[in-house]
């Protein structure tokens, strides 16, 4: 049976004014801070919200990088297109469905015991810190936001013992991204074993029940089936790294339940969540062995918790091989929220009291002292992305033509030039925000450069193909007649031993330079390989020299036309 215990004087005043404050807050940061265009992959969505390719099932169902998030790609479009085109949809979207969240889960707490007590404000403090700026900032990190609602969702059905309607709701899994997928299996189980229960009860209800539970599985198993049809790694991903790597990352992607701001207290933050987990671990094996009347819930509880940790072990590995930092990127801040949630209502449901007095209040504690290094690291990103925000309407209201603006905004607003063009002008022609000004590209002479380079570095050359052997190699090429080259055009094919995307590189000088100077370069650590591939590199100065590392490793990289790109006039 649920815990009974009373709540707090003014417990309630207390939590909803927490959550009200934090609420604004992070719709003030939105409203201060947040660009009303597209930012990186926001761009994807451009053909379909500007209507200039239809809104296609197969569209929805289609790969971005590793994902498949069919239902949530539907519910951003349908906000970009409410809000006319305006992509702070997905930001405010992003904050209404964590405020939504935070308050579901302190209403579930109080239904529990009757009453709300001041740890419950622990919700709102981590779902909606400023720690979270790259999903306030970034329409497309909704992605996290809405996977984290709907386990969230299934988390507090759990605990409302609502076993039939957990079985109906997995098919939301397989629709939100492996973010969500990775509860399925643990949550399938337990199911399952809720079904089994309910049949052995010998009723008919019973057995009505089991049978409709275990029918209801059957469309998010065929879904999850469905999802891995025509997986392929995307090859800019850089393979995992050892049991060490996977572990850290783990261990950092965990400590992100309380903020960004935990990437401080590295190492010592990795432990924290670990040891949350053990405690509700033992907990609700106590009540598995103690109180018969609570084993499916308790059950339920582990098989989320259990859930969490195929996420957490999924990213780690997915990601480890990304860096020593891989596993505190900001937009997986959201993805933690679930497992500290699981870990607060397995203690308030069946934890002694001073157990769980204590370790809820050291939640909110540490919830609280997080707050400023959230806001800060907030801030911090909110101002960098105001800054460039103004600095790419200035250019856009001054009339610089498109590949101008490319270059100069390039990889703010997104890492790739060229993925950039297509979309642009998409919104130019629906006439959609700054965009509608946006001047067209003058024409361009090709000039081609021959394929002699002046200087080679740990690479084989001859005949346009090369050979590198080491990291961080170069070709050179002299420009014959130094001056204002808009872009230089590349025809390449590529192949390296890992088979994944070049981490590619230009770099240019001005005439009488001797150095390659800081910042007159274009790096993409995602050009795409294979044969007969072209890219056009936008350099928008007065060039005396340039060289090229096709990758960062040792690779096969074949040059079959090289021009410089110069105004007609």
């Amino acid at each position: 049976m649920a815990v009974k215990s009373q709540g707090e004087p003014g417990g309630t005043v207390f939590v909803l004014g927490v959550w009200g404050v934090m609420l604004l807050g992070a719709a003030l940061f939105v409203a201060v801070f947040g660009a009303e265009f597209p930012i990186s992959e926001d761009y994807g969505y451009v053909p379909a919200v500007t209507g200039e390719e239809p809104l296609t099932l197969g569209w929805l169902w289609s790969w971005v990088n590793e994902f498949r998030f069919p239902l949530t790609k539907l519910v951003l479009v349908g906000a970009f297109k409410v809000a006319g085109a305006d992509f702070r949809a997905g930001l405010f979207l992003s904050v209404a469905v964590l405020g939504i969240l935070a308050l579901g889960m302190v209403v579930a707490a109080r239904r529990l015991r009757g009453g709300t007590r001041y740890t419950d404000a622990v919700f709102p403090l981590i779902c909606l810190n400023w720690g979270h700026h790259a999903c306030f900032l970034w329409s497309s990190a909704f992605i996290f936001v809405f996977s984290t609602a709907v386990v969230s969702g299934l988390l507090l059905l759990i605990v409302g013992r609502r076993t039939v309607t957990t079985a109906a709701g997995l098919w939301l899994l397989p629709l939100c991204g492996p973010m969500a997928l990775a509860f399925m299996p643990a949550l399938l189980i337990w199911v399952w074993l809720a079904a089994v229960l309910e049949w052995r009860l010998g009723e008919r209800k019973g057995r009505v029940r089991g049978a409709l539970m275990v029918a209801l599985t059957v469309p998010a198993m065929v879904l999850a089936a469905l999802y891995f049809r025509g997986y392929q790694r995307p090859p800019h991903h850089s393979p995992p790294g050892g049991l060490w790597d996977v572990s850290r990352t783990l261990l950092q992607y965990l400590s992100l339940g309380f903020g960004p701001a935990a990437a401080k207290l590295w190492p010592v933050s990795g432990a924290v969540v670990p040891c949350l987990l053990v405690v509700a671990v033992v907990v609700l094996m106590r009540a598995w062995v103690a109180r018969p009347e609570e084993r499916l819930r308790a059950l339920g509880l582990l098989a989320f918790l259990g859930g969490t940790l195929s996420l957490a072990v999924g990213l780690g590995w997915g990601r480890s091989g990304m860096g020593e930092a891989a596993g505190f990127q900001d937009r997986y801040s959201p993805l933690a929220i679930p497992t500290l949630c699981g870990i607060y209502f397995a203690l308030e449901l069946y934890a002694a009291l001073a157990v769980r007095r204590f370790v809820l209040m050291g939640m909110l504690l540490l919830a609280t002292a997080m707050l400023w290094g959230n806001a800060e690291a907030g801030l911090r990103h909110g101002e960098e992305v105001a800054a460039e925000s103004a600095s790419f309407r200035k250019d856009i209201g001054e009339g610089l033509p498109a590949y101008v603006v490319v270059k100069r905004h390039t990889p703010f607003l997104h890492p790739s030039q060229e993925a950039l063009e297509r979309p642009m002008a998409m919104l130019k022609r629906a006439g959609v925000g700054a965009f509608r000004f946006l001047r067209d590209n003058p024409p361009f002479r090709e000039v081609e450069v021959p394929l002699t380079p002046s200087e080679v570095r740990l690479l084989r050359w001859e005949n346009g193909k090369a050979e590198v052997t080491g990291v961080d190699p170069w070709i050179s090429f002299k420009v014959a007649k130094p001056g204002y080259v808009a872009g230089i055009r590349l025809r390449y094919s590529h192949s390296n031993r890992t088979a994944t995307s070049a981490h590619f590189k230009v770099a240019w000088k001005r005439p009488g330079e001797a150095q390659y100077p800081a910042g007159q370069d274009y790096s993409i650590w995602a050009l795409p390989t294979g044969k007969g591939q072209e890219v056009t590199i936008w350099t928008c100065e007065e060039v005396g020299e340039f060289r090229i590392q096709p990758d960062n490793q040792p690779c096969e990289f074949e040059i079959s036309g090289l021009w410089l790109l110069l105004p007609s006039r």
